[in-house]
């Protein structure tokens, strides 16, 4: 977008860009913080595993759970499902499509999600020109963040 967006911690549940998405689920770090997993019981032959996640005692998160399904090969996380306070589905989020890296990383390339709350809504994330590599230090200013960051 060539510009920096400076985020209050207030701030970290608004809505992206007017898009589904959160901040804090760009982060993504929030869910290893404030949450405590369990792993869900599964028919031997099943082909994915499903965590879930409640909220650890005084965590600062609107979700009153989480529910993960990974692909049980790769733990390539599929669909998480979002639940109010309430025990209803508030966002959900597909990973559709992933790219092998070949070194047990995958890189997600199309992603869904969809505001359970609001019928239609839903964003689209489809990732089509990427590469893999170092990204120096240097990359993450400001200053680099609006005019870009040459590799």
């Amino acid at each position: 977008m060539g510009r920096v967006l400076w985020l209050p911690p207030s701030g970290r549940n608004d809505r992206f860009l007017g898009s589904d998405v959160s901040y804090a689920d760009l982060a993504g770090r929030d869910l290893e913080r404030y949450y405590e997993v369990t792993l869900e019981p599964s028919t031997g032959t099943s082909q994915v595993l499903t965590l879930r996640l409640v909220p650890k005692p005084r965590a600062p998160t609107p979700w009153g759970a989480v529910v993960m399904v990974l692909e049980r090969d790769t733990l390539l996380p599929r669909k998480i499902l979002y639940y109010d306070q309430r025990g209803a589905v508030a966002k959900e989020v597909r990973l559709e499509d992933a790219v092998d890296l070949g070194d047990g990383r995958y890189l997600v390339t199309k992603t869904t999600v969809t505001d359970r709350t609001r019928t239609g809504y839903r964003t689209v994330f489809t990732v089509s020109d990427w590469k893999v590599g170092p990204v120096p230090e240097a990359c993450f200013t400001p200053e680099a963040l609006e005019r870009g960051c040459r590799l």
